[in-house]
């Protein structure tokens, strides 16, 4: 933690302590409860009660953290599976339009039709595909899929580095003094960075 976010904590602390403490003080006063038995009795509730609230805070503020990362991971998985249907929806597309040309032109379309199969897999390949068969360039279906895709590629890269981004803040604030403390007392662990090599499930781990 930067020595300026470290000062920042220390008066929050401090400031929370004076509260704490002067509300005790004012509790005994009204209760008239004499503190002569135990002097500064009012101070060290006070440190406790400051205590207390700075590992609610943190605890409620790691958790949330946490949330935020759990949440976007749970929009990726959404995100990929629906490019894989919205992937799989247009080869087949492309397939029927394909084979609808093989009908008018039999030996050309057949040669066109084994260099496309199984080989869309992102919006590029379609895009591809469209360039090299003009007729599929006027096939509503075939431009409304490469839309959504596109769509839904553009929020599955925006998504990974919301990710990545909320795993940042995540790792900051749990191997930051004092917040470290806390978290080490509720065993909370860092979090892996979203790799395109690995599923998420497997680089997510808590």
């Amino acid at each position: 933690m930067k020595t300026g976010n470290l000062v920042i904590e220390f008066l929050k602390l401090i400031l929370v302590v004076i509260f704490s403490t002067v509300l005790f003080m004012i509790i005994f006063a009204i209760l008239e409860i004499e503190k002569e038995v135990f002097p500064g009795l009012d101070l060290m509730l006070g440190i406790l009660l400051a205590f207390i609230i700075q590992v609610i805070v943190k605890y409620n503020t790691i958790s949330k953290l946490y949330q935020s990362a759990n949440s976007i991971k749970s929009d990726i998985e959404i995100y990929k599976n629906r490019s894989i249907k919205l992937v799989g929806q247009a080869n087949r597309v492309v397939d029927r339009a394909m084979n609808f040309e093989r009908e008018v032109q039999l030996a050309v379309s057949q040669n066109k039709k084994m260099d496309i199969e199984n080989k869309i897999n992102t919006s590029m390949d379609l895009k591809y595909i469209i360039d090299s068969y003009p007729k599929l360039n006027s096939n509503k279906s075939v431009l409304d899929l490469l839309y959504k895709i596109e769509s839904c590629e553009n929020a599955l890269a925006n998504s990974k580095l919301s990710f990545n981004t909320s795993v940042e803040n995540y790792n900051t604030q749990i191997t930051s003094f004092p917040t470290n403390l806390i978290a080490k007392i509720f065993s909370f662990k860092l979090l892996r960075y979203y790799d395109e090599g690995n599923d998420v499930y497997s680089t997510f781990n808590l």
